[in-house]
């Protein structure tokens, strides 16, 4: 890629207009984010997606990037114990950058272009991960995603939050069930939501006999329920969703209009439902939801 070569164009809001930035431009970033030039491809990668790393809206996002295929190896990306902890150069310098990027190619003032209310954490370097793709019993996220396991991949997340469970370990229950229960606190708009999970995570549920992520992902979509109260108890599910139920939009119109003891099934689609494999056998469990 030449210095001069346009990369991509990024704005955090709809009001804004996407602005154009270079490969040039892309590397002054990475350098100040402390990255090297191994680190390039990656970062390059998030600029051409022209996903910026904090949207701008009253809620305040997090973002989570996912680095599959060989490149994890190459640039020494720390996928085994303590991936999301800040030990591992790469992992932290691109997530940095992807954050520097925001705030100086696509204009992010706070008050102005900015507008999360609190503003989030996880945006000082996001959750930069890369899966563990060696110690997964199950197919790599990329892979059932369709790309060939010897690709190298970047996917991108968007969430309203996320929680950190103790999952199989500490517990009688067993992880899928755990997962339940957990999920209670994500009524989520959208039905989405990602699972970070150990290998010994991953390993249990397969011994449960989950034998592919896609069959966890139909048990939780077909065992989840909710009550109506619950949903909408949610300020932000009711401020965004309600003048749409009312509008007519379904399932929520229909849920809109039901007591508030009534059992409903927030996660009808399975295949929003991801699982990703990361870091050390430790059995700790992350969920995220997803937009």
């Amino acid at each position: 890629a030449q210095p001069d070569e346009v990369v991509g164009r990024m704005t955090i809001t709809i009001h804004q207009e996407k602005l154009e930035y270079t490969v040039e431009k892309v590397a002054v970033n990475a350098v100040m984010a402390g990255a090297g030039p191994e680190h390039l491809p990656v970062i390059l990668a998030l600029a051409a997606s022209e996903e910026a790393s904090m949207p701008s809206s009253t809620t305040s996002f997090g973002r989570m990037a996912v680095v599959n295929g060989p490149i994890r190896q190459e640039i020494g990306m720390n996928c085994g114990l303590g991936a999301l902890s800040p030990f591992n150069h790469a992992n932290s310098a691109i997530g940095r950058a992807w954050t520097l990027m925001t705030v100086n190619l696509a204009d992010s003032r706070p008050g102005e272009t900015f507008m999360g209310s609190t503003g989030n954490n996880m945006n000082y370097n996001n959750m930069m991960i890369a899966e563990n793709e060696e110690r997964s019993i199950w197919e790599p996220f990329h892979v059932r995603k369709g790309y060939k396991r010897e690709e190298s991949v970047v996917s991108f997340f968007q969430g309203w939050s996320a929680i950190n469970s103790m999952g199989a370990a500490g517990c009688r229950r067993p992880a899928q069930e755990e997962t339940l229960i957990i999920m209670q606190a994500f009524p989520c708009l959208q039905g989405a939501i990602t699972l970070v999970m150990d290998p010994l995570v991953a390993k249990h549920l397969k011994e449960q006999g989950f034998d592919d992520p896609g069959q966890l992902s139909r048990y939780l979509s077909e065992n989840f329920r909710m009550t109506a109260g619950q949903f909408w108890a949610s300020d932000v599910v009711y401020s965004l969703v309600e003048p749409n139920a009312r509008n007519g939009m379904e399932p929520y119109a229909s849920w809109l209009k039901l007591p508030k003891d009534a059992v409903i099934a927030p996660y009808t689609a399975p295949e929003k439902i991801n699982m990703v494999v990361v870091g050390g056998e430790t059995q700790a469990l992350w969920l995220t939801t997803d937009m």
